[in-house]
């Protein structure tokens, strides 16, 4: 997350010419967007759990939401062109609010969802302290997992950083 509100930003003031506190507004836009748009991830789930079951309520809108949010980033820069068009960015941030909040919301109970059962002390910390990706096909989903920070002198033997997956029912 961080990484892209930096390219964001200074793609904003370089190439749209905005001000920080018109970069200021951007960044609202998103964070009010996607905090009014927590009802309809919610909505999502439970829509998902009725067609698909509750194996997957959370997945689906998970996968669309980061769908979404790559198609909104990848057309931002084609809307995006020069000054004239900073009044898009703000139309955008709204967007990548829907986006975001699609997948900060549920990124975190369905990473426990898939987690095997009694594991989910051992990999909370994984989730807090690794880099975690979620990768999917078409017969199961699975989190890969990188350690950035080295714990291992005090990591209890047993807890190792490496990558699980939990078939689909």
């Amino acid at each position: 997350m961080c990484a892209r509100v930096v390219v964001a930003a200074a793609y904003s003031v370089v190439m749209l010419g905005a001000s920080g506190s018109q970069l200021a507004l951007i960044i609202l836009s998103l964070l009010v967007v996607g905090g009014l748009s927590a009802p309809l991830v919610s909505f999502a789930c439970r829509q998902a759990a009725q067609r698909l079951g509750d194996v997957r309520s959370g997945h689906a809108p998970l996968v669309l939401g980061m769908a979404y949010t790559v198609i909104v980033t990848l057309c931002a820069p084609a809307a995006l062109k020069g000054p004239d068009d900073l009044w898009l960015a703000y139309v955008f941030g709204a967007f990548w609010g829907v986006g975001f909040s699609f997948f900060y919301s549920l990124l975190r109970p369905v990473f426990f969802f898939i987690v095997p059962g009694g594991a989910e002390a051992k990999y909370s910390g994984m989730f807090s302290f690794c880099q975690v990706k979620l990768v999917c096909n078409s017969s199961h989903c699975a989190f890969k997992v990188k350690c950035v920070i080295n714990y291992s002198h005090i990591r209890p033997p047993g807890i190792h950083c490496t990558s699980f997956e939990r078939p689909r029912p």
